[in-house]
């Protein structure tokens, strides 16, 4: 009797430890946790045209292959509105691959804590049918983006889908013309940047007082 619940207790023993095993490079998001995905806005000033910030950073302890373009932005921004129809936007030559092309995103090397970032400058988006995406298309709209890659494994055997993000949903406002007649001469028009958890706490009457600085602060994926 005892050795049947030795054996049992070591059969059961095993089955946790497969459980806990490394995740599977051939399913979907598998490896997402490996990485963080941040989106944050920024808007024009002077000659510094209104861009987004993308950023990618590894989370683990590990150097990490990741099949991914550290150069060209080869993601989707998700945009929609109170009332209006969602539609996605993608950097132009992005657009043009998805609409003619087949490839496949190098593999590169990611050291532990580090990061890539990609800008995105307004003038370089387009939605798929080919219009421009503008300060005012994206006032009062709620924006994150996804973006496809994933971790390779020593063996090659993987999907490449198996690291998959989504950032941070941003609200984007900017103050209208009637909130605008109650700032100072002297202060400038701030736009606004904000998670939607955020933009829901904080009363219409309160969005001015938000300092630009702290509204463009990369924020945590809950």
């Amino acid at each position: 009797m005892k050795a049947i619940a030795t054996c049992f207790i070591w059969i059961f023993g095993c089955g946790i430890a497969l459980a806990d095993g490394p995740p599977d490079p051939k399913k979907e998001g598998s490896h997402s946790h490996l990485l963080n995905y941040s989106l944050v806005f920024e808007a024009g000033k002077g000659d510094k045209k209104a861009h987004f910030v993308a950023t990618l950073t590894n989370v683990s302890d590990q150097k990490l292959k990741v099949m991914v373009n550290d150069k060209e932005f080869h993601a989707t921004l998700h945009i929609s509105s109170h009332g209006g129809q969602p539609y996605e936007a993608y950097n132009a030559k992005y657009r043009g691959l998805l609409l003619t092309s087949v490839w496949s995103d190098p593999v590169i090397k990611l050291e532990p804590k580090k990061s890539i970032t990609w800008v995105v400058p307004l003038s370089t988006l387009r939605t798929l049918h080919d219009k421009e995406v503008t300060h005012e298309s994206l006032q009062g709209c709620t924006v994150f983006s996804e973006i496809n890659m994933a971790v390779v494994p020593s063996d090659g055997n993987y999907i490449a889908s198996n690291a998959r993000q989504k950032s941070n949903p941003l609200v984007i406002s900017f103050p209208t013309r009637s909130d605008a007649l109650h700032l100072k001469a002297s202060e400038p028009v701030r736009w606004l940047v904000l998670t939607v958890s955020e933009r829901m706490a904080q009363p219409e009457q309160e969005l001015l007082e938000v300092p630009l600085e702290q509204a463009l602060q990369p924020q945590a994926v809950a």
